[in-house]
């Protein structure tokens, strides 16, 4: 059979309702088919039943529906090309490019090629007086509300892309974030309102304005103390992703505690779900963080802090962002042979790559340096070497004397032309004085002049039992003498 007797075998096929697509090997009597699939079994409720559909349907499909019931609800009001959507494996993956969470929607681009329609976005659960709503980080432009009842509040956007979610309307006061205003009263919101603030534990900021003071310059009130899980946030990304991470806000004080909530360095990636939270005694809250990274920025590592903020304490949650190409030339990696180091110390770091391209003996440009969360360099160095697909070295950078204890991160940046891929790991600046290192030696010399003692001690009991049997037959004498010996545990023999 000819390639031509193959293609009428396809469309035999595609007329029963299915889509396929046949490649041919070398050997003509050998033909793989690859069915088309749209994966789509996470959703539910008024999901459309993709399965059913032929293929002029899948080709120019009007009113598309996929929902979660728990969480939300996407409804496309233009047609969408799903034979199109599809890539050269020739799945639609719903599953993974669509995502509908709690108060966030996602779509990737990329992966979901001519998805961005106008739709019609639902969302549930929702417990905002007044939502706004936001598209890839900023109040969205294109967006209109259709209704808002019972929960459940529906928007249409004109081109479905991106990152979706609500916040309440940012001009409304928040009771927590330091300023009394918008109708707040001492009775209504007393952590903004009265004047001594310290004794309600109120607030400091939220997640907007100016950043909040140091904690330094605050009384430190045991009763409004609280922690913060985790302290460092970091992943590998790539451009266009979203993810989600939480963060735990634990009262260990012993009265009610309002904190803060800001975005520093980093507000163009991450998006809290709040601006302040109040948390009673011996309680919790975990704050949700979208986390969205558009196609526009360019592949790098980003450093910024999540700061929580109140009265009488300040905590933070360090954060690194490394951004890569959804396909990069370079696997680099960079890890720290000692994770403390003193003012002053070097820093040494093991960096390989891998060169995932077919271009090989070419130069490459390696750029390290030693950063900061607020995004201050301290010292860098510049390498240029040749790779032909892996290489590994040992690379270090000296810390300044007066490089304050903390933490810090190694970033490592290789370059080819107007291509990059970075890494990093981070490390701790200690610092263990001379007063320390005298107490430290002190407690060496203490620890070994009472060994000394005991063995004194330990040797003269030894020699009065000695004495006390020296009654005994020469024989017996000497089993005795042996016995001690072994007692001794290597002890010299007594005279």
């Amino acid at each position: 059979m000819d390639k031509r007797g193959y293609f009428v075998l396809g469309i035999l096929f595609l007329s029963m309702g299915f889509v396929m697509s046949a490649v041919e090997t070398d050997y003509p009597s050998e033909v793989i088919i690859q069915p088309f699939q749209i994966l789509y079994s996470t959703f539910n409720g008024a999901t459309t039943d993709f399965n059913s559909l032929n293929q002029t349907e899948l080709s120019n499909y009007s009113f598309a529906i996929l929902e979660k019931t728990s969480f939300g609800k996407v409804e496309f009001k233009e047609a969408l090309d799903l034979i199109s959507m599809a890539g050269a494996d020739w799945i639609v993956d719903f599953d993974r490019d669509l995502v509908i969470e709690d108060n966030s929607i996602y779509v990737d681009l990329v992966d979901l090629p001519g998805i961005n329609k106008q739709a019609e976005l639902s969302f549930y659960g929702i417990t905002y007086s007044d939502p706004y709503i936001y598209k890839n980080g900023a109040i969205c432009g294109d967006c209109t509300e259709l209704s808002y009842s019972s929960g459940t509040f529906v928007f249409r956007t004109d081109s479905f892309n991106g990152l979706y979610y609500l916040r309440e309307n940012p001009n409304l006061p928040v009771c927590g974030d330091g300023v009394c205003e918008g109708g707040e009263t001492e009775a209504s919101c007393p952590a903004d309102c009265t004047e001594d603030t310290g004794d309600t534990g109120g607030g400091g900021g939220g997640g907007g304005g100016e950043t909040p003071t140091d904690n330094e310059t605050k009384p430190y009130d045991p009763r409004y103390d609280f922690s913060v899980s985790p302290l460092l946030i970091d992943a590998d990304v790539s451009k266009g992703s979203y993810f989600r991470r939480t963060v735990r806000l634990e009262n260990n004080g012993t009265s009610a505690i309002n904190i803060g909530i800001f975005v520093e360095g980093l507000q163009e990636f991450i998006f809290p779900e709040v601006r302040a939270v109040s948390i009673n005694p011996g309680e919790y809250r975990d704050v949700k963080l979208d986390i969205y990274v558009s196609n526009t920025v360019a592949a790098d590592i980003y450093l910024g802090k999540i700061k929580f903020t109140s009265t009488s304490v300040d905590r933070h949650s360090n954060v690194v962002l490394n951004v890569q190409e959804r396909e990069a030339l370079f696997d680099i990696r960079a890890t720290i042979l000692k994770k403390y180091v003193n003012p002053g110390g070097r820093v040494r770091a093991n960096v390989s790559l891998i060169n995932m391209g077919d271009l090989r003996n070419f130069d490459v440009n390696l750029v390290y340096r030693i950063v900061d969360f607020d995004n201050n360099e301290y010292t860098s160095r510049e390498e240029q070497f040749a790779i032909n697909q892996t290489y590994s070295n040992v690379f270090f950078l000296d810390a300044p004397n007066d490089l304050p204890i903390g933490d810090y991160v190694f970033h490592a940046v290789v370059r080819y032309k107007d291509v990059n891929a970075t890494s990093y790991d981070t490390f701790t600046i200690e610092k263990l004085s001379y007063v320390s290192w005298i107490i430290l030696m002190l407690v060496i010399l203490f620890l070994m002049y009472l060994a000394y003692r005991w063995y004194r001690h330990r040797r003269a009991e030894l020699f009065k039992e000695l004495r006390a049997k020296s009654v005994l037959t020469p024989e017996k004498k000497k089993k005795e003498k042996e016995k001690i010996k072994i007692e001794e545990v290597g002890f010299p023999e007594l005279p």
